[in-house]
């Protein structure tokens, strides 16, 4: 069972900010630290680039994408979960060519 807790979390301009995050029993506890937000920013981009391939090898005219993240931490880290456990991810793309366009030669 996850818990969750609000804690600081360090922007890399040196702000602080205040999010919940879950974490699992066992875990040693975060919310007398000051997580790092380096991981949660790797994860998005990587998460976006892997996308961003995939919409380019169809060359939609224009794309949209929505993804959810929860936070957690592990091994006293944040951590950037897309899916934990349950199936509760959400990843929404909008594909959309102008008429004419699909296959022009």
């Amino acid at each position: 069972m996850h818990q969750s807790r609000v804690v600081p979390i360090e922007l890399s301009t040196g702000e602080t900010i205040y999010a919940e995050v879950a974490s699992t029993p066992g875990e040693r506890d975060v919310a007398a630290m000051t997580l790092n937000f380096d991981s949660v920013v790797q994860s998005i981009t990587a998460i976006a680039r892997q996308l961003n391939d995939g919409i380019a090898s169809v060359a939609p005219d224009k794309a949209t994408i929505e993804f959810s993240l929860q936070l957690s931490t592990q091994s006293g880290r944040l951590a950037a979960l897309l899916v934990q456990g349950e199936a509760n991810a959400t990843i929404k793309v909008g594909l959309e060519w102008k008429r004419g366009n699909i296959n022009d030669e």
